[in-house]
């Protein structure tokens, strides 16, 4: 993607040259103010005078961020560990293969508009199983298969008795309607590519193989978030039978159509403890009871359902739909921002590992890697294996080239230092070895890909830029103004003194008040007030004895409406003992304060933000005389031209 008009004009001219040899040339000053103001088109109708509006900014931004550099902030190990962590959130979308993601981003929005009623039949594999074990579970899962399409046996029969779900004893597999995100990538992927009335091949997830029965599949668009009133019966329910229990759903039932609110008879009459203080909501995630995923699909916003029974006992549903009306263009970011985290992402990685190997001439050493197997066989296994348990001779064959990359077993040993996790899963050297060089090409190629992005992508290089120099900035601002302003006692103490008139006060009533949700603590300060008891022995007292009491000291002003009382009283008043709630407090009028000026302390957050600014106005009259420049005056004309 190009952010620049291409024309023959050099755009690499310096538009600004400072005295100490930094320059900014056109493309860079342009590239920044199209960013900031609407893109490269609108910036081409824009009047010199924006342009130089906007270049005093840019000039004043440059000098900090070179004496950012000159103060070596730019070689600080905080600054280039923070740098490299959002270097790392930059690259993410360059390291997937564009065309693939996009495709995924699409597929998972028009998923999301709909929902697919499915059983399945789950044969169990762990993720890194040996090929044997994979082989195994795949032909199991075939045979399934084959017996359900030559009408051996039913799908439901074959699901009771040989899915590895433990659901399957119950519902024979059914798992009702779901939609996008619901389940893992792969499963979803099947249940929406299979025909209705079909049974998907053996699907691979991480949790095994899937045989996938599609029912139907239907227009159900928006995110549905339900809610439901239960009624449960037996010894400690309201209801004590089944009938008792229908009877009870039945009458909720006629309230909701006299229009009765739903949360409130959820609140009411739900025998669902965890949701009916929130008025039935159960959220908009698939829920593992079918009889409720059977309706919820169905219903249309605000609609609720007819009473029906489950293994839980009986429920009415609801369900309110948002975004329904949403196009692909209003979802996009949300279904980037979803898939981008979701499993099916390693999909569009795949393709982009694929592209590299070719584009890099990628080539594993099969017989180095023989070599290094046989010499370490099942010994490889072992959490503390090393490179100390291998000879020079196997230590130095490489095991993959591509680029200018050449990676060894040493290589590959210490990278597994580094990152080894040892999967009880797999048992032998072999497979293991076998998955912990794939690991480490994959992250090699990865990361030599990562490190071409500023070569190869313009809008990465500025982006990269950008982050950098901001960092500098922030981190400059931070000592010289902003933290400055908040330590530099003496500096604010003097900004006061010269300003203060400039923080007016009216009169005000400082009041004390003590809090507490023990009555008994407050009849006790309220003895002490009554005894006269002296405010420095009344502290010591409470501090002693660990009153649970919260004292606040507050000064109100004459014209708030929370002072008028106290303006009724003398110096010295305190108020009864009051209850706010479950809590019990006691007012006390410490003294009447005349209009004037803040005190220091009084204005002291409001001024922290004038100090700063005029700290930074001092900074950048320093840097103004620190770093003089010159204008281009050919090229400011030419300006996005």
């Amino acid at each position: 993607m190009c952010l620049f008009n291409v024309s023959a004009q050099d755009k690499t001219k310096p538009l600004i040259k400072f005295k100490n040899g930094t320059n900014v040339s056109q493309d860079e000053f342009e590239y920044v103010y199209q960013k900031n103001n609407g893109g490269y088109d609108e910036a081409k109708k824009h009047t010199r005078a924006q342009y130089e509006d906007y270049l005093r900014l840019y000039i004043k931004f440059k000098r900090k961020v070179m004496e950012a550099e000159k103060v070596g902030i730019d070689t600080t190990q905080s600054f280039k560990s923070e740098l490299q962590t959002y270097l790392k959130q930059l690259a993410q979308p360059y390291l997937i293969e564009k065309d693939a993601l996009d495709a995924l981003i699409k597929e998972a929005y028009d998923h999301w508009r709909q929902a697919a009623q499915v059983s399945h039949i789950l044969i169990k594999v762990d993720e890194n199983a040996t090929p044997a074990d994979t082989l195994k579970a795949f032909q199991k899962a075939m045979a399934i298969r084959d017996s359900v399409m030559n009408k051996k046996r039913t799908f439901e029969y074959l699901a009771e008795r040989h899915s590895d779900d433990p659901s399957a004893k119950d519902n024979k597999g059914y798992l009702s309607y779901f939609t996008a995100f619901d389940f893992v990538y792969p499963f979803e992927k099947a249940a929406f590519d299979t025909p209705i009335g079909q049974i998907s091949m053996p699907v691979r997830s991480k949790f095994g193989y899937h045989l996938i029965k599609v029912h139907n599949r239907i227009d159900a668009p928006g995110v549905r978030n339900t809610y439901h009133i239960l009624v449960r019966f037996g010894a400690n329910y309201e209801a004590k039978d089944s009938l008792a229990a229908k009877q009870r759903i039945n009458e909720i039932y006629q309230k909701l159509k006299n229009g009765g609110d739903f949360a409130t008879l959820a609140k009411e009459y739900s025998d669902d403890p965890k949701t009916k203080t929130k008025g039935g909501e159960l959220g908009d995630k698939y829920i593992a009871v079918s009889e409720i995923q059977d309706r919820k699909f169905k219903l249309k916003d605000k609609e609720f359902s007819e009473p029906f029974r489950s293994q839980y006992g009986y429920h009415i549903i609801r369900v309110a739909v948002t975004d329904a009306n949403k196009t692909f263009e209003d979802m996009k970011k949300i279904m980037r921002n979803r898939v981008t985290r979701d499993r099916r992402a390693q999909v569009a990685e795949e393709k982009l590992i694929a592209k590299l190997k070719l584009q890099y001439k990628f080539e594993f050493k099969t017989a180095n890697i023989d070599k290094f197997i046989a010499s370490v066989q099942n010994d490889y296994l072992s959490p503390d294996f090393n490179a100390e348990k291998v000879s020079k001779a196997i230590l130095d064959l490489t095991i993959f080239t591509f680029g200018t990359e050449k990676q060894t077993v040493s290589d590959l040993l210490n990278f597994n230092q580094r990152n080894r996790n040892r999967n009880s899963s797999l048992t032998s050297g072999e497979a293991l070895a076998h998955n912990d060089i794939d690991q480490f090409s994959r992250t090699r190629l990865l990361n030599f890909e990562e490190q071409q992005l500023e070569a190869k992508y313009p809008e990465f290089r500025n982006l990269k830029k950008e982050y950098r120099d901001g960092i500098l900035l922030f981190t400059l601002t931070e000592k010289m103004v902003w933290r400055r302003a908040v330590e530099d006692t003496n500096g604010l103490k003097a900004y006061y003194e010269k300003h203060k008139a400039e923080y007016p006060i009216g009169e005000r009533v400082k009041v004390r008040e003590y809090r507490s949700p023990m009555k008994e603590m407050l009849v006790k300060i309220d003895s002490m007030f009554n005894a006269n008891t002296p405010a420095k022995v009344r502290d010591s007292i409470i501090a002693d004895e660990l009153f649970a009491v919260k004292t606040t000291r507050n000064a109100f002003l004459k014209t708030d409406a929370k002072s008028a009382k106290f303006y009724e009283k003398q110096k010295g008043y305190h108020s009864p003992i009051e209850a706010e709630g479950e809590v019990f407090y006691i007012q006390y009028v410490e003294d009447f304060l005349p209009a004037g000026v803040k005190t220091f302390d009084e204005a002291k957050s409001e001024m922290i933000t004038k100090f700063q600014t005029e700290l930074e106005k001092e900074w950048e009259q320093e840097l103004d005389k620190k770093y003089p420049y010159k204008l281009e005056e050919k090229v400011l004309v030419n300006l996005f031209k």
